[in-house]
């Protein structure tokens, strides 16, 4: 599941890039790593869900969150959200555009491209799969699409769980990010691993975060750092962390949206 939907965003991932976008993908952690059903089905409404999220966002985020709604001993019911900071659907469209012979308001679609039909295929596609597909969008506020479809659990013996090592429980991670959804994203991940994780906002503060902890001699083991923030970006804050007393030798993970070529020539210049 999700290596799927990881493959997926990737072929999403250099549109929204293009549009400064974030695109943020969380699973809970108790959704199966694996079950059956039709991939490509699958991966078809996730690329028409996202697609479109990107289409009618001018800046902002998209975030996808997948959870468990139901189970049985042979089927789980999965909770796809995919949620826009984008123009918003007027209520008088919001049930027509889900109509697979239909359009959404034609002055839209010449100014953002595409026919809309998308929608009304994985509303199908949904259905066939078990499930259904709804939405909740406030006009100029963002759009929220729901789909929940049924798979089936597959006949095998669960996967060991996860062994972390001694060393990295409860270990101190500082995630510096601008954008929420970004931080509780990653704090969610670490979280699961038996990590530490401390959230901040902004470069600024987290040096006053790496002094405290120095401070109280309990240092940050591992720091995540994402390099396109406002003000103080990832790669000014690394080179300031690397400054301070205790932070010397400390590994740092820089988070980039996209390939960019000028964190690379930054990045190499900084080393």
């Amino acid at each position: 599941m999700r290596d799927t939907l990881g493959t997926t965003l990737k072929t999403l991932a250099l549109r929204a890039h293009e549009k400064g976008l974030e695109v943020i993908y969380r699973v809970a952690a108790d959704v199966p790593d694996r079950v059956v059903g039709d991939v490509g089905r699958l991966r078809q409404i996730l690329v028409n869900l996202v697609g479109n999220a990107i289409k009618f966002t001018e800046r902002g985020e998209v975030v996808i969150h997948i959870t468990r709604a139901d189970h049985t001993t042979e089927a789980v019911l999965l909770h796809i959200e995919v949620q826009d900071t984008g123009i918003g659907i007027p209520v008088e469209q919001q049930q027509r555009i889900l109509d697979p012979f239909t359009q959404a308001d034609g002055s839209v679609t010449r100014k953002y491209g595409g026919t809309g039909l998308g929608l009304g295929i994985s509303t199908q596609l949904a259905e066939l799969m078990g499930g259904r597909l709804w939405l909740e969008s406030t006009e100029g506020q963002g759009t929220t699409f729901h789909v929940v479809v049924c798979l089936t659990l597959p006949m095998e013996l669960p996967t060991s769980p996860l062994i972390v090592p001694t060393e990295c429980r409860s270990l101190p991670v500082l995630i510096v990010d601008d954008h929420a959804a970004s931080r509780d994203m990653l704090a969610e991940l670490l979280t699961s691993w038996q990590l530490h994780p401390i959230l901040v906002e902004s470069g600024q503060v987290a040096l006053e975060a790496l002094a405290q902890a120095t401070g109280r001699g309990t240092p940050f083991r591992l720091l995540i750092l994402d390099v396109q923030m406002p003000e103080m970006d990832g790669l000014a804050l690394a080179e300031r962390v690397c400054q301070q007393h205790g932070y010397t030798h400390t590994p740092i993970v820089l988070l980039a949206s996209g390939d960019l070529p000028s964190v690379r020539e930054r990045g190499a210049h900084s080393t």
